[in-house]
């Protein structure tokens, strides 16, 4: 028979055989994956912290507090938990008479009935001719645990039916209580949920004069009252609230104007249930807008989601948190974790990846070069670039490197990918456009990709440098750290404008070369195909390539690259350095020889071909020569350097070796 937790995919937590001083304490029926504790004060009902509405305390995590002889709390709202609290005999009997029987706890006065129920947003008071008979305990409150004692009477809160927790309809519900509910509207107490520690902290919620009237709003409270009903935080240097999504684990983006929408719906709905249609009239844009500015210096958090060292992955179906020995588990989703990119895979611990490894990598590349590309693909999963470089594939078209590309960002997720344009890095605002994202892909990029004046930008983007970054249209920036993973990939060969940085860009490159036969049949879509068949597969290829990374960092403090792996990179800084090679090996002094500019170019130009690179073009030659040679040989140029009687652009003093002697 299938039961009601698992029809929620809730796990229920078996007695363990390490069993601790309360293992008995916390019911089974209350010792669910996704269910939620709140600390109490000794033996009290009052919340031992602050922002207890938000914690998630795990039925492990509490286990710790009550050994300690304090209550704890059951948070409600948890995949749709709600506790009636019965304070009445009045309320007990509609239960009984109109719910399910479910798993039931006897208190000092009724009794809290548990259930799962849908779409109750927030805490229901039950109350008629201006008596309190009980609430509905839901998201962002709390009823104090089975086998906790009374402050009062001293008796502990016992469980009475042992029942599984039963699933109720809103409609079942607010019918049940409808007498008891103001027009049936679940949003009936108009400081939910926490009456007492929101007036305590900001104030009472408005001012009324000697004829029933308000007279002006208490805007903190109102601001007060929307953090303490959803888990907010406001980012000041980008100027942009984010809203908890309980469902993904996600902090989103909301703006302004949805918030005083919000707030305009809570006063409107305490306005009717408390019949104060003075309440209504306060609504007004400014009076909206001042509670959100409230709003801002209550919920401020600066740069939240710098997390320095990342220690979690954000997946579909859960958190994979990373221990200080590098152990991974998976765990519920939770605001803790302050996260806003999250991967759309589900974990799987047993799942493959057969044919994205035999159809799509390990055909195209060297063994050697496909354990680089998994410990790529473990940090960009990671989303943290803990070695600072940048992937190139680089090979002829149609091998499969947009296809593994593709891949890649489906892994981690398109909405944290976007795309690397090096003409426009040194331009004001583009840096903007890498907010929130994580990894930068440049797609069949052109040869002059990386000689774009903005390319030198990409070294800081890896290396953990600082920017300031520009939104348009606003006169205000944020600073933005650059431990983004990069990838690209070139149908060509590609060269790198190194202003002199050499040892810079070495630090920074990884080189992967695809020289396989082009398949004859393609695949369309195929790294779509890939993700949508074997995702989880490749993401447990993943995981093992970060652990690969994290080993070589420990055993090396830096990824463990192959001779042959190294020299590709040596090879293309080479190349794009091939002036400064020619004139280092083919160019020596001599003090009665001389050299034109056009005989080095060409001299150049043949040169070339013989260390099989793409010679620079007569632009760049004629730019960089001057300053090579008064680097090289501390020749500046001349112009009267004598061809068929003519004078010439050239340098005295130098000569080509071919052309000098044996004694020399």
């Amino acid at each position: 028979m299938v039961t009601e937790a698992e029809k929620r995919n809730k796990t229920i937590i078996p007695n363990s055989s390490q069993a601790s001083p309360c293992k008995s304490v916390i019911p089974q029926q209350l010792r669910c994956e996704g269910f939620y504790f709140v600390k109490l004060k000794g033996k009290s009902k009052i919340p031992l912290e602050k922002n207890w509405q938000k914690k998630r305390i795990s039925y492990h995590e509490i286990e710790k507090h009550i050994r300690k002889g304090n209550n704890y709390g059951v948070l409600g709202g948890c995949d749709g938990l709600i506790v009636v609290d019965a304070d009445s005999e009045v309320i007990s009997e509609i239960v009984l008479k109109s719910l399910p029987e479910t798993f039931t706890v006897k208190t000092s006065k009724g009794a809290h009935y548990y259930y799962f129920c849908d779409d109750i947003e927030s805490k229901m008071v039950l109350r008629k001719d201006n008596q309190h008979f009980g609430d509905i305990i839901a998201k962002g409150s709390q009823v104090v645990g089975p086998n906790s004692i009374h402050p009062v009477s001293k008796q502990a809160y016992i469980v009475e039916n042992d029942n599984e927790i039963k699933s109720i309809s809103k409609k079942e519900l607010l019918k049940a209580f409808s007498d008891f509910l103001y027009e049936g509207n679940e949003k009936n107490d108009p400081i939910s949920p926490s009456a007492e520690e929101v007036i305590q902290k900001y104030g009472k919620p408005y001012y009324l004069s000697n004829e029933g009237t308000v007279t002006s709003l208490n805007q903190s409270f109102w601001a007060g009252v929307m953090m303490t009903e959803n888990i907010l935080l406001y980012e000041p240097a980008e100027n942009v609230f984010y809203l908890y999504e309980e469902k993904t684990g996600l902090y989103t983006s909301v703006s302004d104007n949805v918030l005083k929408q919000r707030i305009s719906e809570r006063l409107l709905a305490v306005s009717r249930s408390n019949r104060i249609s003075s309440l209504e009239k306060k609504r007004s844009i400014t009076t909206l807008s001042s509670i959100i500015s409230h709003l801002k210096g209550i919920a401020e958090q600066k740069q939240p989601f710098n997390h320095g060292k990342k220690d979690f992955i954000h997946l579909n179906n859960g958190v994979l948190r990373i221990h200080e020995d590098k152990s991974i588990d998976l765990v519920s989703f939770s605001p803790s974790f302050l996260s806003r990119n999250q991967s759309p895979i589900i974990f799987d611990a047993k799942a493959k990846c057969d044919r994205f490894l035999n159809e799509l990598l390990y055909p195209a590349v060297k063994q050697e070069d496909a354990i680089l590309i998994q410990k790529y693909a473990g940090l960009c999963l990671l989303g943290d670039n803990l070695i600072q470089r940048l992937l190139i594939l680089g090979g002829e078209a149609g091998q499969g490197k947009s296809q593994l590309s593709i891949v890649l960002q489906e892994l981690v997720g398109l909405q944290n990918v976007t795309e690397l344009r090096t003409h426009l890095l040194a331009e004001r605002f583009e840096l903007y456009r890498y907010l929130k994202k994580t990894l930068l892909i440049g797609v069949d990029v052109p040869p002059k990709f990386l000689m774009q004046k903005g390319a030198y930008v990409l070294k800081g983007l890896t290396g953990g440098d600082c920017f300031d970054a520009e939104k348009k249209g606003s006169g205000d920036s944020f600073q933005m750290q650059g431990n983004y993973c990069i990838i690209i990939t070139a149908n060509s060969r590609l060269q790198i404008n190194l202003e002199g940085d050499v040892n810079a860009w070495r630090r920074r490159l990884l080189i992967v070369d695809y020289n396989s036969v082009v398949p004859k049949k393609k695949i369309p879509h195929f790294g779509k195909l890939l993700i949508e068949q074997e995702g989880s597969g490749i993401l447990n290829w993943s995981l093992k390539g970060l652990q690969m990374v994290w080993k070589d960092i420990e055993t090396l403090g830096d990824i463990v690259l192959e001779e042959a792996q190294i020299n590709r990179v040596k090879g293309l800084l080479a190349e794009s350095d091939s002036l400064r090679q020619f004139l280092s090996e083919e160019v020596i002094t001599h003090p009665y020889e001389d050299l034109t500019s056009n005989e080095i170019v060409e001299a150049y130009a043949n040169y070339c071909p013989q260390k099989g690179w793409n010679p620079k073009p007569i632009t760049s030659i004629k730019r960089e020569l001057s300053g090579l040679m008064l680097e090289l040989f501390g020749k500046t140029e001349a112009c009267s350097i004598k061809r068929q009687q003519k004078n010439q652009r050239g340098f005295r003093g130098v000569t080509l070796k071919k052309e000098v002697g044996s004694e020399y």
